[in-house]
């Protein structure tokens, strides 16, 4: 067996290894003490499980230069799990080979920066666990497709995070408890349990439209702005807490279930064709409210608990219905509360509506405005939607369509405007 052992005065101390050698190095470094450790050569996967052992001394470590050999445990390159589990370790050059990092891998760890090399392909679970000293990891070049559980769970000072573009899902709580404040995850079709929870600082945010979200995924994280990117289904306390987030935006989950958009700043809310059912504190104490749009759902009245809107004054919240069905309305348990209104030709929901001009003959919709229109919604008196679109610049042409009276639906900025046309 070949070992090599090279004593730097003072601040660090290298070694060159061969398979099987780590052993006897860490014994070395133990009686050492140095600050920094570089390790090269070639070690097995499964032996660098040892190097949790490294002393409290050593802060910095370079295996820039190790090569990492597969054995019966692991494939060539892997870092294994807990390798380097509550070490001491503050900075690390990884291997340009390293392929894979285990489990818990630095978890707990006081390391203040990461870089991952573009050989890497799989990062396990709370690989990152708790490193409360991590301000920034980079990985970017990465060719990882999946942020896994945990993984940057709890590292409480972690504001740049750079991921690779091709990544396709973040776990459960992967990213729950850090600072970050912006997040680029435009490939991302799903985002589990937890994951973006307790985040103060994240107020942008980049998605792919109709990304899934799990439970609680951005629960108390209030400074995300109003994004319509999400699949519509909206599961328990998975937006609570999370300020004026869903402002406006469709809620269209069979069941509103309980808590789930508790705290928010909502000025308006849009209920779509599936909801059946809204539970107990489903919307409580949320600030602002002043209207609920339901002329989607004609006479298919969803059952409201008594508490939905616990702590919200309903007398004084528009409920917007599609016309011809005010009296179910104004007849259902807990609904007959709110202020009941249907579009009756033009009405101003919001002042200078006059910036937006509904108009319809010939099977057609035209829709202009001064400001650029942010929604379009055309529906049947029924509530069947028939056209929808979002960003629409400042005019806005639906047709032909079949239908001989129309219910539309535009919003520009603070204007929303509703109107009931006759187009053929």
């Amino acid at each position: 067996m070949l070992l090599v052992l090279v004593i730097v005065p003072l601040w660090g101390a290298s070694y060159t290894l061969a398979p099987g050698s780590l052993a006897s190095v860490l014994r070395e470094i133990i009686d050492a003490g140095p600050e920094k450790v570089v390790i090269e050569g070639e070690a097995f996967s499964s032996e660098l499980q040892a190097l949790k052992r490294l002393p409290a001394t050593v802060t910095n470590l370079d295996l820039s230069r190790l090569t990492i050999k597969g054995d019966d445990a692991y494939g060539n390159g892997v870092l294994p799990p807990f390798a380097l589990f509550a070490t001491h370790i503050k900075t690390i050059s990884l291997p340009a080979s390293l392929t894979e990092i285990g489990e818990g891998a630095f978890a707990e760890t006081p390391l203040e920066s990461v870089t991952l090399p573009s050989s890497l392909r799989n990062i396990g679970p709370r690989a990152f666990y708790k490193c409360k000293a991590l301000k920034s990891a980079d990985m970017s070049v990465c060719d990882v497709w999946v942020v896994a559980e945990e993984c940057f769970y709890g590292c409480a000072m972690l504001e740049e995070l750079k991921l690779p573009t091709q990544l396709t899902e973040v776990h459960d709580r992967a990213l729950m408890r850090t600072s970050l404040h912006s997040l680029s995850i435009p490939n991302v079709w799903k985002i589990g349990n937890f994951a973006l929870a307790e985040i103060p600082f994240l107020s942008e945010i980049s998605l792919r439209k109709g990304v899934a979200v799990g439970e609680g995924a951005f629960f108390n994280t209030p400074n995300l702005p109003a994004v319509d990117e999400f699949a519509l289904s909206y599961p328990v306390l998975g937006f609570a807490m999370t300020g004026d987030f869903f402002d406006g935006n469709l809620i269209n989950a069979d069941v509103i279930p309980e808590g789930a958009f508790a705290g928010c700043r909502i000025s308006s809310i849009r209920l779509g064709l599936n909801v059946e059912k809204i539970e107990p504190f489903a919307f409580r104490n949320i600030e602002g409210l002043k209207s609920v749009d339901v002329t989607t759902k004609g006479a298919d009245i969803p059952l409201l608990s008594e508490e939905a809107f616990s702590g919200v004054d309903v007398s004084e919240v528009r409920l917007l219905v599609a016309p011809g069905y005010e009296d179910g309305w104004r007849e259902a348990p807990g609904w007959k509360d709110f202020m009941i209104e249907a579009p009756a030709g033009v009405e101003d929901i919001m002042p200078d509506a006059e910036a937006v001009v509904i108009s319809g003959a010939g099977g057609m919709v035209e829709i202009s405005a001064s400001v650029p229109i942010d929604y379009v919604g055309v529906y049947s008196p029924g509530g069947i939607r028939l056209f929808e679109r979002r960003d629409c610049g400042e005019t806005v042409s639906v047709g032909p369509l079949g239908d001989k009276e129309v219910v539309v639906r535009a919003v520009a900025g603070d204007i929303v405007k509703v109107a009931v046309l006759l187009i053929n």
